[in-house]
């Protein structure tokens, strides 16, 4: 980062300057990205994670630092999204088949990502750092066109994903009796073309101001170490500030929380070390050092099955090697490690015995761990439902609601069970369509499944197979002479 970039950081003046909240969560934010990047982040900045012992030289550091990160945090997130999306949103039935949200929602940031997609992504973010967000945005038009003009040229609102990095301050306020957003300034890093082929980054800031009556924004950009404003409008059809936040993790106040997997990454981060000194030790220790004693000339010798060495009277030649248990203790510790994120990752980056834990246990833990992804499921669709809202503003229509999955117990299904259940619709103790819901919550049919349309089939080809009998056993009467008993006008037998 540059000299003048960091002093407009630190001007009250400059849009981009780094509020309190911002400057408190910015190490923990940077801990959570490089653990969840990995291990080319984590060697990036190994004087942070991976500093130099006393007394240990740059050549020994420089092979320490060359360890692999274990990805808990990153399974943990992907598992945890994966579990929220076991099913994608449901748009609510208030938002009607005709409505052009329905329509957006395929393509909901005007660059083609599909609204489940970027909720998913959303979901990421929050689950990371604790905090993100939508702006809901709309092109800037000439003034004096009409909703219905702007809708004819295809002018429509948009969504942008804001990072918790992005928001470089906030100020509330109470209007009307209401705690509001009063203002909000963003960052915003983009790319200007530059020469025939290279490209050069850009940072700009936009800035939203709520005074009670009107929405207005601007946006400034850094020339020669100084900001200035390049445009500013009127935000048109909202009564708020357009930008929906997500919180997940404790909240400690507007825009700060405390990550759900901050601890996660410090026990990343202990592994790695531990590892990387394991490591570092087993490669000096697991090769033989030849020893002579008595032996006083400083002459080399060579080693081997057709060699010679001279050994004075009561000296001595022979290979030392490691005989201690430390490096023993260092992987039990190891495995400790292991065994503590498992459980802060919802016991899923690992298999562990739980053969000792009670039934009650179990469940506590379970009921702990949906309680959580419950809650950041619930923070989900409240901040997707508030940049409906403000979607809906910009359309003129009335918002909409929308649905996240809040299962996420899903049912286990291998193939005994699966034969066990149909054993019982066999049997006729369980129905069809029972069968078919659990196989649909235990995702063991296709997302394309239509239950209707398989039990059209079934009956199709029951009453086909019933056909077919019938031909082979009139065939067979015909063979031997026997009268048809299903012919039209036969006796009853």
């Amino acid at each position: 980062m540059t000299a003048p970039m960091v002093a407009m950081m630190q001007d009250p003046d400059s849009p981009a300057y780094r509020y309190a909240p911002a400057q408190r969560q910015a190490p923990a934010w940077q801990q959570l990205r490089d653990v969840h990047e990995g291990t080319p982040a984590i060697q990036r900045s190994a004087t942070t994670y991976l500093p130099k012992w006393e007394a240990e030289n740059n050549a020994d550091w420089r092979v320490r630092i060359q360890v692999e990160v274990f990805p808990a945090l990153s399974r943990t997130t992907k598992a945890l999204m994966g579990m929220v999306f076991r099913r994608n949103p449901v748009l609510g039935d208030d938002i009607p088949e005709s409505s052009p949200i329905r329509e957006h929602w395929e393509n909901i940031d005007g660059a083609g990502t599909h609204g489940d997609v970027f909720s998913r992504r959303l979901l990421g973010e929050g689950l990371l750092l604790g905090l993100g967000g939508i702006l809901v945005d709309a092109p800037v038009t000439t003034p004096g066109l009409t909703l219905a003009d702007e809708q004819a040229l295809g002018v429509r609102p948009y969504w942008s994903l804001i990072k918790a990095e992005s928001v470089c301050s906030a100020r509330w306020g109470v209007i009307n009796g209401e705690t509001v957003l009063t203002q909000l300034v963003l960052e915003e890093v983009s790319t200007d073309a530059t020469g025939r082929f290279g490209e050069a980054a850009r940072t700009r800031w936009r800035v939203f101001r709520f005074n009670g009556a009107a929405v207005t924004w601007e946006l400034w950009g850094e020339v020669q170490g100084t900001a200035i404003m390049l445009e500013s409008g009127v935000v048109a059809n909202q009564r708020r500030i357009p930008f929906a936040p997500l919180y997940v993790g404790d909240v400690i106040g507007p825009l700060e929380v405390r990550p759900p997997l901050l601890d996660l990454s410090y026990s990343v981060i202990a592994h790695v070390r531990v590892r990387s000194d394991r490591r570092h030790s087993l490669h000096k220790a697991s090769v033989p050092i030849l020893v002579t004693i008595g032996r006083d000339s400083d002459d080399p010798f060579t080693v081997g099955v057709n060699a010679a060495v001279n050994i004075p009277t009561g000296g001595d030649m022979k290979y030392v090697e490691h005989q201690g248990t430390a490096l023993g203790e260092v992987r039990q510790e190891l495995q400790d490690l292991m065994t503590e994120m498992a459980a802060q990752g919802l016991a899923m980056l690992q298999r562990e015995t739980r053969a000792a834990e009670t039934a009650e246990a179990k469940r506590l833990d379970k009921a702990e761990q949906d309680s959580a992804l419950a809650s950041a499921a619930r923070a989900l669709q409240d901040c997707l439902e508030a940049a409906f809202g403000f979607h809906a503003r910009y359309l003129g229509e009335e918002p909409g609601s929308l649905a996240v999955n809040m299962d996420f117990t899903g049912l286990s299904l291998d193939a005994p069970t699966i034969g066990a259940y149909s054993a019982l619709v066999s049997n006729g103790q369980l129905s069809l369509e029972t069968l078919w819901q659990m196989l649909e919550e235990g995702n063991a049919l296709p997302d394309d499944f239509d239950p209707v349309a398989e039990k059209t089939a079934i009956e199709n080809a029951a009453a086909q197979e019933m056909a077919q009998s019938l031909d082979r056993q009139r065939a067979l009467l015909a063979i031997t002479g026997t009268p048809d008993p299903f012919a039209a006008g036969a006796a009853a037998p």
